[in-house]
């Protein structure tokens, strides 16, 4: 009769368990992307069908080669537990850099400078501009990154309950999720030459007792920025073979002009000399 009572209340308290990880942590709260997406987005100002239409009437005339200033703009909030999440480390910026001296070694771009985030004064576009301009850079490229870390328990965790498994019993499962963004704009004219974005997600198990979202964490990050940096190599070597083009049409335009102009008879005759002829 005991053991009964006993296989009875072991079984209650592991059911009652189990219902509290089902609703409370073994389904995960997910990311939400719409949140983060409006995180890296610029200020929206109030626009007028004038700045639309000169928008859409914007034409790039950037001389080869250019030169780019980053910004490397951090997301407005910062979650408690990934407060790096959203700020630029010393090797992120190195990183990128390796990409951007590539293209300097290749005359694509003439030279490269971060700009000064002190120099930007809000979130809007305008603000961004006008601090490339008083950095005296043709283009200006922003990139801007944030990640947010899901953590839940998985059916391994119903182990948990004699405590000293929580040191070795991986129920725990770890997703973070890292979004990066970047911008090319032309600083004269506010041309938007490209914007592109990439996510990677990371996912581990652990024990309960470790926390260390901000690894996983980064290792999503240090993946996003490898799948971002060719992409941005690519598109600033596209930009500059468009730019090079009509460059190199006027040059042709103006030889053949050149020569002929010296296939023409010379008629620098003098008054003299047409009196002779008659």
């Amino acid at each position: 009769m005991r053991l009964n009572l006993r296989n009875g209340l072991k079984l209650t308290i592991s059911a009652a368990y189990l219902q509290i990880c089902c609703s409370c942590g073994m389904l995960g709260h997910g990311f939400d992307r719409e949140e983060l997406r409006s995180q890296l987005a610029l200020q929206v100002p109030s626009i007028s069908y004038d700045e639309i239409r000169n928008a859409s009437l914007a034409q790039s005339d950037l001389v080869l080669p250019f030169s780019v200033g980053v910004f490397y703009r951090e997301s407005l909030e910062r979650d408690l537990t990934n407060t790096r999440a959203s700020q630029w480390s010393a090797w992120d910026k190195k990183r990128f850099s390796e990409s951007l001296q590539k293209l300097k070694e290749k005359n694509i771009i003439s030279d490269y400078s971060s700009i000064n985030p002190l120099l930007v004064a809000g979130r809007d576009l305008k603000s961004l501009l006008l601090a490339a301009a008083h950095s005296h850079v043709d283009t200006v490229l922003q990139i801007s990154g944030i990640g947010e870390v899901d953590t839940y328990d998985n059916p391994w965790s119903i182990t948990y309950l004699p405590f000293f498994t929580l040191f070795f019993v991986r129920g725990t499962n770890v997703d973070a999720l890292y979004k990066i963004k970047a911008e090319l704009w032309d600083v004269k004219n506010q041309y938007l030459f490209f914007a592109v974005d990439f996510e990677n997600i990371q996912k581990e198990k652990r024990p309960g007792w470790l926390r260390y979202e901000q690894r996983i964490l980064d290792k999503a990050k240090a993946q996003t920025i490898e799948m971002l940096r060719p992409e941005l190599y690519n598109r600033l070597v596209n930009i500059s073979k468009r730019a090079q083009a009509p460059q190199q049409q006027q040059q042709t335009q103006g030889l053949q002009s050149t020569r002929v102009e010296s296939r023409l008879p010379a008629t620098n005759f003098t008054g003299s000399q047409l009196l002779i002829d008659k």
